[in-house]
């Protein structure tokens, strides 16, 4: 009833710019398998999302703003998620369809500037799966000794595989590789909490004038956003699966604040078991920082738990690489549907999964990650992610004003308050990356502007509806 409801309501209704939200393209073959996706595969799509955010990067943040200045930070990603999340609550559960986050843009603003919005999305996804792919190859060579690219092509092969199959054989694998990493973290929470001294936290020696809490001062707390942003980013991929999702309504909002809430939790356990136990200081700037207060760790079991963290560490990774390449096909599922791209990438198998989208998702992947340059690809994945958080926030308001009548199952809790708090934070963080490195997000707004111009011209400078 909730598909055949925004059928309807898609078909036959038209925004304030005489957009038309057209579910199928010409030249789309039967849509994605409905149903198939309960609360619990939800969650674990949405823990898959964030998992790895624990194993990685929040070194970084340490360096960036010390341990006060990344908790502070952590502390305003976090609200800021949490508004995020109930935004995209009520419009998933309003326009339950395959592309989230675009299609909301779209409606709200019409094609060309949902077209922004979906090419950011599909610009996070592709670089997180690349992101993903080379620290998970880091990490088994570590285990392994296994080097080169062959196990990054051997991953994204596998995962090509397991969702070529389906969507439900996908997800249960993910949330298997969710539920061990989860599990990773706990040990390392447990295994380092006893050891927990508070002094521990403020071992930076801070810049003058600024004191021990945070010793970068406030320009420290902006400058460590981006990497806080990685314990949560991407959770806002859970509305992907609306169109597969068992009574949208119900279980988008409750998958999606659930993976918050154990995310949120698991992140604070790490923060302050980490560096509580074995100082920050020793964790500034590490590229693998649970490793590096593990190594520190000299308990009767340090060795056992080492291999055993790293393990999940690699399981982590392989669960949020599943989940980026499975919001990275439904966006192109969704842009081709849409007549945005070529139309052979809305084509799905006789399984219901939109197997051209996934091969395509792939192979834009591994060739960015076959150039090693991690670095500048989660400056990328970051950009991509905080513009199109932008362009969400804006088309909640936009549509509670301007589409008051539309059946929202779920409704963001007060007006416009929540919107525009996390409207102000997701500013922040955008300005953030900018400081980061303000060349590849250049590079970012480059590859927004090229793909803008390549759909002018293949329209001949007539916007597509």
């Amino acid at each position: 009833m909730d598909r055949l409801r925004l059928t309807m309501s898609c078909r036959s209704g038209s925004d304030s710019r005489g957009v038309v939200e057209n579910e199928t393209a010409p030249g789309a073959q039967s849509g994605l398998r409905a149903g198939v996706l309960g609360k619990v595969l939800l969650t674990g799509l949405g823990l898959s999302y964030i998992v790895a955010g624990n194993y990685a990067a929040w070194g970084f943040g340490l360096g960036r703003g010390g341990w006060g200045g990344l908790l502070v930070a952590f502390l305003a990603v976090a609200v800021f998620y949490a508004c995020l999340v109930a935004c995209l609550a009520e419009l998933s559960t309003a326009l339950p369809v395959a592309g989230g986050g675009y299609a909301f843009a779209r409606r709200a603003f019409g094609p060309w500037l949902g077209f922004v919005a979906g090419i950011a999305i599909a610009l996070e996804y592709v670089c997180s799966g690349a992101v993903l792919s080379l620290f998970a190859g880091s990490y088994l060579q570590s285990l392994t000794g296994l080097e080169g690219t062959t196990p990054v092509v051997v991953l994204y092969l596998l995962v090509v595989i397991a969702h070529v199959r389906g969507v439900g054989e996908a997800l249960s694998a993910t949330l298997l590789l969710a539920a061990v990493s989860a599990a990773g973290v706990l040990v390392f929470i447990f295994t380092l909490a006893p050891g927990f001294h508070a002094e521990h936290l403020f071992d930076v020696v801070p810049a003058r004038p600024y004191g021990a809490w945070l010793p970068f001062g406030w320009h420290g707390v902006w400058a460590a956003l981006p990497f806080a942003v990685t314990f949560l980013i991407s959770i806002e991929g859970v509305p992907l699966a609306a169109e597969e999702a068992v009574e949208p309504g119900r279980t988008i909002p409750t998958a999606m604040f659930t993976s918050l809430i154990i995310g949120v939790v698991l992140a604070c356990g790490v923060l302050l078991a980490g560096p509580g136990s074995v100082g920050t200081a020793v964790l500034v700037d590490s590229t693998d920082p649970m490793a590096a207060a593990l190594a520190h760790h000299t308990g009767s079991a340090a060795a056992a738990v080492r291999l055993l963290v790293s393990i999940a560490a690699l399981v982590g990774l392989l669960a949020s690489f599943f989940g980026a390449m499975y919001a990275g096909s439904r966006m192109l599922y969704t842009l081709a549907r849409e007549g945005v791209l070529p139309s052979i990438f809305s084509r799905v198998n006789a399984r219901g999964a939109p197997s051209v989208a996934t091969l395509a998702t792939a192979v834009a992947g591994l060739a960015l990650a076959v150039t090693k340059l991690a670095d500048p690809l989660v400056v990328l994945l970051v950009f991509g992610a905080t513009l199109s958080y932008l362009f969400f926030l804006v088309a909640h308001m936009t549509l509670r004003r301007r589409e008051p009548q539309l059946v929202r199952p779920y409704r963001t809790p007060g007006t416009l308050a929540i919107p525009a708090l996390g409207l102000g934070l997701a500013v922040a963080i955008f300005t953030a990356c900018f400081l980061a490195d303000w060349k590849w997000s250049c590079v970012g707004i480059a590859v927004i502007a090229v793909a803008v111009v390549a759909r002018w011209l293949s329209h001949h400078g007539a916007p597509h509806t």
